[in-house]
């Protein structure tokens, strides 16, 4: 025995109105929800107040950029100025014949230049 009864379409009409703003409103409430934690968490990770640490380690990095000195003595690795560095660089781009190694430059020699006044 069948149901031979027409459906309603009142009530399944509401009913799929009511199913598409239920579905409508849980998005919003996720959204809202991804929303709020995500801005928490960008605040606490990137706004909030530096470390000692990442401030010892920007002051490393600047000393390391501006100054000259030795990485490691056994391996004989200096670093220079960036300034300097960039200089280097040009002159070997404006004057690549002189840049190629000879045999008497078996090593890199910098010397600190004078600071113009």
């Amino acid at each position: 025995m069948y149901d031979r009864s027409e459906p309603n379409n009142k009530l399944v009409m509401l009913a799929g109105i009511g199913l598409v703003l239920i579905a409508i409103g849980g998005g919003f409430a996720v959204s809202s929800l991804f929303i709020t934690s995500a801005d928490k968490e960008i605040h606490e990770k990137v706004w909030q107040t530096p470390t000692t640490e990442l401030n010892q380690m920007k002051a490393q990095t600047q000393v390391r950029m501006h100054e000259y000195g030795m990485d490691d003595e056994q391996a004989q690795k200096i670093h220079i100025p960036i300034e300097r560095a960039e200089e280097m660089l040009v002159e070997k781009m404006q004057h690549p014949e002189s840049s190629k190694p000879n045999a008497q430059s078996d090593k890199l020699s910098i010397q600190k230049p004078v600071k113009k006044k």
